[in-house]
């Protein structure tokens, strides 16, 4: 908040007034790029609900959700090579605009690092209960 040059906390204003008083706001004061840091995630709906109303000329989708959003809300989506491919730009309504490197910050291979070799491989391709929302030991892997 005080490296902002202006802050403005809407929360207040979206729980007595809701997401279209929220949208108005922001659209009154002007904001030239508005960010949804959650995309399709638990308790993004007031977001969502904001975004549809374009209260702002660029509206960009970045960090908490990597897929599409599937409407016309966002401008772009800021995202990478690994979370967006390329080959299926073409599932994604926005714009892509890809980060240099990675930028998704949810790397389980730190966090769960048992889980990369913990596998039962059939044929030639490799994975991993990584891979598969990190699978619980006791449910049995196979892939």
């Amino acid at each position: 908040e005080s490296s902002a040059e202006r802050f403005v906390d809407l929360h207040v204003l979206l729980g007595q007034q809701g997401a279209q008083a929220v949208a108005m706001k922001i659209a009154a004061d002007e904001a030239d790029i508005l960010i949804n840091l959650g995309g399709h995630t638990r308790g993004s709906d007031p977001v969502t609900l904001i975004m549809a109303r374009r209260p702002a000329p660029v509206q960009l989708m970045h960090e908490g959700y990597a897929g599409t959003m599937g409407g016309a809300q966002h401008t772009a989506h800021i995202t990478d090579r690994y979370s967006s491919p390329p080959d299926f730009a073409s599932h994604y309504v926005e714009k892509l605009l890809y980060l240099p490197h990675a930028f998704f910050v949810n790397d389980h291979r730190q966090t769960y690092p048992e889980l990369l070799h913990d596998v039962v491989v059939e044929g030639e391709e490799k994975a991993s209960r990584l891979s598969f929302g990190s699978l619980p030991r006791d449910i049995p892997f196979i892939y």
